[in-house]
């Protein structure tokens, strides 16, 4: 069964807009500050639902389930919009994201095996964000955006792989993000933060040259990052 092609087009259109966006807020007006982030922690990859269907049997239908891994990202931003002198309550960014992850186990119908094998990924996305609460020099963000995420996953070496049915996998598709950001501000520039996240993250489609196929169900990325902010 061949794979469907990718829609990339859309996802780096939008990209490309919000690109634009930020260099026409920064013409218009220059007294307000761009910002960078770099952020690093935790990634939580849901359980992701697979269906098996060997050439002649039933369909297996069961879940893989992934050890806790690594993410980072980076961002640059623009303060949109004036509050009084104080900060906009809306900033506008293009973020890049990477992660990954070992697989677990596959529970299925006949119990759980063991998994080998490693999920990553990467993605791009243009970010709105809006300042829902402040205190002296605590604030709080709330926000999201769309993007385009490009995710890998690897040949197991667990005890299915003389199954040969959950093979590599590469798969990448426009999606969508949300994110809680909580800040505390350390001088006039800098700022310390911690980041709560979730993308959604495409399924895919494998066929091994054993005979078995097996498609995987969109699953999602919950991602835990501690950092820094710089304005500039």
């Amino acid at each position: 069964m061949a794979r469907q092609p990718t829609r990339t087009k859309p996802a780096l259109h939008l990209l490309l807009g919000a690109a634009l966006v930020l260099c026409a807020s920064a013409a218009a007006a220059d007294h307000l500050r761009w910002y960078g982030t770099l952020g690093a922690g935790a990634a939580f990859l849901t359980d992701q639902d697979a269906t098996i269907q060997d050439p002649g049997l039933p369909a297996a239908n069961g879940s893989l389930t992934h050890d806790v891994g690594l993410s980072g990202s980076a961002t640059l931003g623009r303060y949109l919009g004036d509050d009084d002198g104080d900060v906009p309550r809306w900033r506008a960014e293009l973020e890049l994201l990477g992660f990954g992850a070992d697989r677990d186990r596959f529970e299925g119908p006949g119990g759980a095996d063991a998994l080998g094998g490693t999920v990553r990924g990467y993605g791009g996305f243009a970010n709105l964000m809006y300042r829902v609460w402040e205190r002296e020099d605590l604030r709080v963000w709330l926000g999201g955006g769309v993007g385009y995420v490009s995710l890998r996953m690897s040949n197991d070496t667990g005890s299915l792989q003389n199954c040969g049915c959950l093979g590599p996998d590469r798969n990448g598709e426009a999606t969508w993000r949300i994110k809680l950001v909580g800040e505390k501000r350390l001088d006039e520039r800098n700022a310390a933060f911690v980041e709560l996240g979730y993308v959604d993250l495409p399924g895919g489609f494998s066929a091994p040259a054993g005979g078995a196929t097996t498609r995987y169900d969109d699953f999602g990325l919950i991602n835990l990052h501690v950092g820094l902010r710089r304005d500039f």
